[in-house]
């Protein structure tokens, strides 16, 4: 997967990945420092729905991973597709989550309960991607992220959508607008039994009927880019305009759903039909836009270099921002000044550490299941040559 074949790699979307992962981090420190009232209007607003800003993370799995059965019919050994898949999300997964064990006391918020996050159940849970599952259980009282890395709930999530896509990648891609129109469904059915039950509520919102349509949409796109690729299909504008309309679109929905209180914000925007509508296929028209139109920023080297961090710094960010105002004295306040202070120290040490993580994490295991995957090709074809002889 570091050297894939043109068909199943989009040079743009890593930037827009790596863009994403930024942003996520300014809403994080935002957050963390108190949600700073910054203008009180327009920048706040928008601010406060950063979290949204995963959505583009689902979208692009969805796009990224349906891309290769979307452009030849055939979603190829279903054995092959797990070993890629486990190394590229669990080796650095595991090593985060042996990070904020090992850190634990310097992370940890005060009031924390230590035993309640580090308990034997909870740490098996992350450890198997289960952990919004696991929330279901009666009388379990595990916390997302040990508590000090919650942001782990979306790869929990990313988890279940690998676990089903071997089985629906054909006929998805047989008939896209039946199962994006059902995927559609499902999530806001989802939402619909979400509101107004309160915490429990929250769970199901942090499962994958809730952001099937995310997922479904980018896979959606997917197919939309293979056809116009081949010419079965025309956009109705170039698609650097479409990139524009769409992040435009992205901009107006985030502000409208913002507001000075960001529980309350995120609590509505989860629950919202029209925003779990709007936000994940304005996603997969700015994915299809940049695709076909591989704006210059994100095509580039940077944007290439920050698609190939962007995973390790969203699992690191989190962790740097609590040891920065939990250990080592910087403020919460609620001010612009500590906002900006939290993100100047948490920015650049997260992209060092997501350094680390690509180098000695993330590359060797992606090299390592490569090479397993070929020794298992070369067996197969010497297999069937003994066969015929």
């Amino acid at each position: 997967m570091d050297r894939p074949s043109p068909v199943d790699r989009v040079a743009a979307l890593d930037g827009l990945r790596g863009l994403t992962a930024v942003v996520v981090v300014v809403y994080h420190a935002w957050l963390l420092t108190k949600a700073p009232e910054l203008d009180g209007g327009p920048l706040r607003d928008l601010l406060s729905t950063g979290f949204l800003a995963v959505d583009v993370f689902f979208v692009l799995s969805g796009f990224v991973l349906l891309l290769p059965t979307a452009a030849t019919g055939d979603p190829g050994p279903t054995r092959d597709y797990v070993v890629k898949r486990i190394a590229r999300i669990g080796p650095a997964y595991w090593v985060a989550l042996v990070v904020a064990v090992a850190a634990f006391d310097l992370l940890a918020s005060p009031g924390l309960d230590r035993d309640r996050a580090l308990a034997p159940e909870g740490l098996l849970a992350h450890a198997l991607f289960l952990e919004t599952e696991a929330r279901l259980l009666p009388g379990w009282d595990g916390l997302l992220g040990l508590g000090v890395n919650p942001v782990l709930w979306t790869l929990a999530l990313e988890a279940s959508f690998y676990a089903v896509l071997p089985f629906v990648a054909g006929p998805f891609v047989r008939r896209p607008v039946v199962w994006t129109a059902g995927a559609l469904l499902l999530s806001a059915a989802t939402r619909a039994v979400a509101d107004g039950r309160g915490q429990t509520g929250q769970e199901l919102l942090s499962l994958l009927p809730a952001g099937a349509f995310s997922f479904a949409a980018g896979m959606a796109a997917a197919v939309a880019y293979v056809h116009v690729r081949e010419g079965r299909a025309r956009l109705p504008v170039r698609p650097h305009a479409l990139a524009v309309l769409a992040t435009a679109g992205l901009l107006l929905t985030m502000g409208l759903a913002g507001g000075a209180d960001p529980g309350q914000v995120r609590d509505d925007a989860r629950t919202s039909q029209a925003v779990g509508l709007a936000v994940p296929a304005l996603c997969a028209l700015l994915t299809v836009g940049c695709a076909l139109g591989a704006p210059r920023v994100l095509a580039g080297r940077l944007g290439r270099v920050l698609g190939e961090l962007s995973y390790g710094l969203y699992l690191v960010h989190f962790m740097v921002l609590l040891l920065a105002l939990n250990s080592l004295g910087f403020a919460r306040d609620g001010s612009a000044r500590a906002f900006a202070q939290a993100l100047a120290f948490a920015l650049p040490a997260s992209l060092v550490l997501a350094v680390l993580s690509h180098v000695a994490v993330e590359r060797p295991a992606r090299r390592a299941a490569r090479r397993m995957l070929a020794r298992r090709a070369a067996d197969r074809a010497s297999g069937a040559a003994s066969a015929t002889a």
